[in-house]
């Protein structure tokens, strides 16, 4: 057998192929003003009686973390990175609602830097209604899966050949710590610099989600107003982590139903790519 790179394959590894389709479900979760107050203020974005349309995913953390966790073998869990991420609004999330995650892994397929682990999650209200639903593929790099399960992998979507509109976007150096804080997550690559540099990294990354929500804030602003309540799906490839410190250029096409965009970082790197964003 060869990996997806054509080179021979000596990294294939058993994935616990029988825990795809269990579900898990999560603990109620209650969108107060303090955790969209803290939230918004870690994406960029002001506060109103509307959230930001990726805080969904907050309660959705620990269904998505012990999803891949269940399937991925031990020793490869330190090889885990997020590849990317799509969130559906089935309608906008307010302060006061109740909030419940429930998910599972949906396909355990080979990739080009090793393993895909894509976890489907539904996040619904107290009235059992869904508000949205988060698909998040996580990369387990240099491991390959002996077998695979579920769906293929959907295609990336190309890049424009144009952009129409351009913004600058800062990653501040407090960002990862205010973004721990009003998410819950507190890996240590995001806020402890000891830690990123065992992890190989020269200081702190900021987390892929909290730079998208940066990056959703800026694009909500520009072209809808300014009114997260418009925002139908988003979908976005993670490319090199950022450092924070830094401002983020991000570029846009807006189509006739959909904008595509993508981010770089300060020395020109994908940081986002290949990013859909549908409104109202």
């Amino acid at each position: 057998m060869v990996a997806p790179n054509g080179s021979p394959d000596r990294t294939r590894s058993a994935f616990r192929l029988e825990r795809v389709g269990v579900h898990r479900t999560g603990v109620p979760f209650a969108v107060t003003p303090e955790v969209a107050s803290a939230y918004a203020a870690a994406v960029g974005a002001t506060v109103g009686s509307i959230v930001p349309p990726l805080l969904s995913v907050v309660p959705a953390y620990r269904i998505l973390f012990g999803a891949v966790d269940s399937v991925t073998p031990p020793s490869a869990r330190r090889l885990v990175v997020h590849g990317d991420h799509e969130v559906v609004v089935h309608r906008p999330v307010r302060v006061g609602d109740e909030l419940r995650a429930a998910g599972r892994v949906e396909a355990v397929r080979a990739a080009s830097p090793g393993a895909a682990v894509v976890v489907g999650i539904d996040v619904s209200d107290a009235g059992d209604e869904v508000v949205a639903t988060h698909r998040a593929t996580a990369l387990v790099r240099g491991v390959w899966p002996a077998e695979e399960a579920g769906p293929a992998l959907a295609a990336p979507t190309p890049e424009p050949t144009a952009w129409s509109g351009t913004a600058t976007v800062a990653v501040t150096a407090d960002q990862p710590a205010r973004y721990a804080e009003a998410t819950g997550d507190h890996n240590a690559v995001h806020v402890d610099a000891a830690a990123a540099r065992r992890a190989g990294f020269d200081d702190v990354i900021a987390h892929g989600l909290g730079v998208f929500g940066l990056v959703l804030t800026a694009l909500v602003a520009r072209l809808a107003d300014g009114d997260p309540g418009v925002v139908r799906r988003a979908r976005v490839r993670f490319g090199p982590p950022v450092r924070p410190g830094q401002a983020l250029l991000v570029r846009w096409c807006d189509g006739s139903a959909r904008v595509a965009f993508r981010a770089e970082d300060a020395r020109g790197a994908m940081v986002l790519r290949s990013g859909e964003l549908d409104l109202a």
